[in-house]
């Protein structure tokens, strides 16, 4: 808790945002990432993994402040960074519409080419 406490102290001066955490603000480590379900590791600073626990600002404009923190894995804070719901939800609705054309176009092109007499 001190470390990411004062990670986010010296992240909050560099970037100029508010912060007014104390060691006692940052939630415990869950097992599991509460939005990608994965489990959490504890490693080293220098090298953090998708699954490393990862303090994230629920509300990113709001700062470091008391309430507005949670603990999730290093790979959902990075897909969420800087992003507001809707414009992480636009990429989910196209991936999941850009997905499902690639696999029905490729899907489509291996049953045509099993029609075709080869040479």
């Amino acid at each position: 808790k001190t470390v990411m406490c004062h990670g986010a102290y010296i992240r909050a001066k560099k970037t100029n945002i508010p912060f007014n955490l104390t060691k006692d603000d940052i939630p415990d480590i869950p097992d599991v990432c509460p939005v990608l379900g994965i489990r959490l590791t504890v490693g080293t600073r220098d090298t953090p993994r998708d699954n490393s626990p990862s303090l994230d600002r629920v509300i990113p404009v709001l700062g470091y402040v008391k309430g507005n923190v949670r603990i999730i894995s290093m790979r959902a804070n990075l897909i969420k960074q800087n992003a507001w719901p809707e414009e992480v939800q636009a990429v989910a609705d196209y991936m999941k519409r850009e997905y499902a054309r690639v696999i029905a176009e490729i899907t489509e092109a291996d049953a045509s080419s099993l029609d075709e007499p080869s040479e």
